[in-house]
């Protein structure tokens, strides 16, 4: 395995975990630093934030698509500012690299807004598909830019 595709297998991995570690530091933070009183907000706001979480899973699903259009367009505009005669496998891959940075936050958005809701007291569930939906499209997007396709 190539120096460039180990560091694009971690560079995927690192951005996957990134919406479940940022779920991690929000729940931390609720918990350490607001008030008891904010428990009860939280369940106010439960059923409403909750449903608003259910769509977000949704949201989530149809981002993959987008981030799939969005790094194939990124990808293209890269290599057509480079002359042919200068692209070799090396600029191809970096390109793929460059458009997965860029595009993987597409499917990432959704999901970050969902962790949101959930501090604020919506369900787990919903938060945690979507958290896995966010997963699967970044990997999605990875497979992309590993392969080269």
């Amino acid at each position: 395995m190539s120096k460039t595709s180990k560091q694009t297998r971690a560079l995927v991995i690192a951005t996957a975990v990134a919406a479940p570690a940022a779920l991690a530091v929000e729940t931390t933070a609720r918990l350490l630093l607001l008030p008891p009183e904010f428990s009860e907000l939280r369940l106010m706001l439960r059923p409403k934030l909750t449903v608003m979480a259910w769509a977000l899973v949704g949201v989530s699903a149809l981002s993959i698509a987008a981030g799939l259009l969005v790094h194939q367009r990124l990808f293209n505009r890269m290599l057509a500012r480079t002359p042919e005669a200068e692209r070799n496998t090396r600029h191809i891959a970096e390109a793929h690299g460059a458009a997965f940075l860029l595009s993987a936050s597409v499917p990432q958005l959704p999901t970050l807004l969902s962790t949101l809701t959930f501090t604020f007291g919506a369900s787990l569930l919903p938060v945690s598909l979507s958290l896995a939906v966010s997963s699967i499209g970044v990997g999605v997007l990875g497979i992309k830019a590993w392969r080269g396709h």
